[in-house]
């Protein structure tokens, strides 16, 4: 699986920490904040501000404490993104699209609402715990999922969403070094998400399923909890090469 370079570097910090340097991005995201460093969630909000214009965002979770130092975006801070971006929505009409980046705490609490949401907007939840899960199959529309180890595929995702004259729901993986490895791991751990099968990469468009990212060589699940010293739940295999050979069988079907 051939991967270009992520648009960010590593550099050590006091104490041998390592962090994201972010100086020659196009928009300069807050100096400091009280992120982890390493946090995929942090490289993921990167990767929206770096791919989207004109859009006012509503942030719940890590994303609302880094909008204490600015983003460089109209931001509304909320625990419940899915009534306030509606209302926003509806309130701007074309003057600018609204993006959410909520947790998927505050995403799972509103999921009803989000089922039917008619309103525009892309609403992106980004997946910062060991939990696998797939929300996108809930979503009618474009809805797909997406890593950041996979930036590219993400910011081609959210483009298209963003394009979309109606609700998107993009769900990506953002790894945690509360999870358990080391700060400087992050890309590498969501890697392994997706070689291991817990989290394929694909997108959905009109009730047809396309795999956008395949592993090039298939791992046991066991090497993904083994990565962060934990133990394999029981039967995670099973249900995970099951859901792996249903979707192959639906993406040979369309």
């Amino acid at each position: 699986m051939e991967e270009k370079e992520l648009p960010f570097e590593y550099r050590t910090a006091e104490g041998e920490v390592k962090s994201f340097d972010i100086s020659h991005l196009k928009r300069e995201v807050f100096g400091t904040t009280s992120v982890m460093p390493g946090s995929g969630e942090m490289l993921a909000l990167k990767l929206v501000l770096q791919s989207l214009d004109n859009f006012v965002l509503v942030a719940s979770g890590v994303a609302s404490v880094m909008a204490r130092s600015g983003l460089g975006v109209p931001v509304v801070c909320t625990e419940n993104p899915a009534g306030f971006a509606q209302g926003i929505s509806n309130a701007l009409k074309d003057k600018a699209k609204v993006v959410v980046f909520a947790d998927e705490m505050a995403t799972v609490s509103c999921l009803p609402d989000l089922a039917g949401m008619k309103e525009e907007m892309l609403y992106i939840c980004y997946r910062n715990s060991p939990s696998f899960r797939h929300l996108a199959g809930m979503m009618r529309g474009y809805a797909a999922t997406a890593s950041v180890a996979f930036y590219e595929d993400f910011m081609a995702k959210m483009k298209k969403a963003f394009s979309f004259r109606n609700f998107s729901f993009i769900e990506v993986l953002a790894p945690n070094p509360s999870w358990g490895y080391e700060p400087s791991n992050t890309v590498e751990i969501a890697r392994l998400a997706t070689e291991c099968l817990l989290w394929p990469v694909y997108g959905t468009e009109n009730g047809v399923l396309s795999v956008t990212k395949r592993p090039d060589k298939e791992e046991p699940v066991e090497r993904f909890f083994s990565a962060l010293k934990m133990k394999t739940p029981e039967g995670l295999q099973e249900e995970v090469s099951r859901a792996w050979k249903l979707m192959q069988k639906a993406k040979a079907e369309v």
